[in-house]
């Protein structure tokens, strides 16, 4: 798993080519209030207060407040709200 932070939304930058399953899950953390994954994942728990995704065998999950999934593709998502917690399992 690769994690990102960086400041600019715009200039990131779209992988390519499709993931294997077995590559692993990058999350740009943009700020506090936006992530985005890409990879191959699924989601696997979705409410206001948090969002859970499961990626190989490991479970991320990201607690905030008004989590809102802006965009979902077939390898990456857009993530909103106001997030203040990451864990792993």
């Amino acid at each position: 798993m690769n994690i990102f932070f960086t400041g600019d939304v715009m200039n990131r930058k779209k992988s390519p080519s499709k993931s294997s399953p077995t590559d692993p899950l990058k999350f740009h953390i943009l700020s506090n209030r936006y992530i985005v994954l890409d990879g191959h994942f699924e989601i696997t728990e979705y409410t206001n207060d948090y969002i859970e995704f499961c990626s190989n065998s490991l479970k991320t999950r990201f607690y905030g407040s008004n989590i809102t999934v802006k965009e979902l593709g077939d390898e990456s998502a857009d993530i909103e709200g106001l997030f203040v917690r990451i864990e792993f399992s």
